[in-house]
């Protein structure tokens, strides 16, 4: 092999290693664009998903607060027929025993 042939040679790998750093260099900066975009995503889907829990939380507490007002007024409304009924119970029940009267 002269000299000629190994200058070549040199040159060659030279070119290889320099196209290997390149490659290498943008590799890793298509790795690092990557892990920004997925890092950015799961940023938003965790804010997304506190907002969802927040509503859902803040609607769970809303029914929460709607059930208790209707129970209160439900049993308002059976106390005030118990004493109806009540007040009802030594008077006649039909329309014959009225009209008797």
């Amino acid at each position: 092999m002269g000299s000629e042939e190994l200058e070549d040679v040199k040159k060659q790998i030279a070119d290889l290693e320099a196209h290997l750093n390149t490659s290498l260099i943008t590799e890793r900066s298509s790795r690092k664009t990557a892990c920004k975009i997925l890092a950015e995503e799961v940023d938003r889907f965790s804010k997304e998903t506190v907002a969802i829990t927040q509503n859902t939380i803040f609607k769970l507490e809303d029914n929460q607060t709607k059930y208790v007002q209707f129970k209160a007024l439900t049993e308002k409304k059976l106390e005030d027929l118990s004493k109806d009924m009540k007040s009802l119970a030594g008077k006649p029940t039909n329309l014959s025993q009225q009209l008797e009267n």
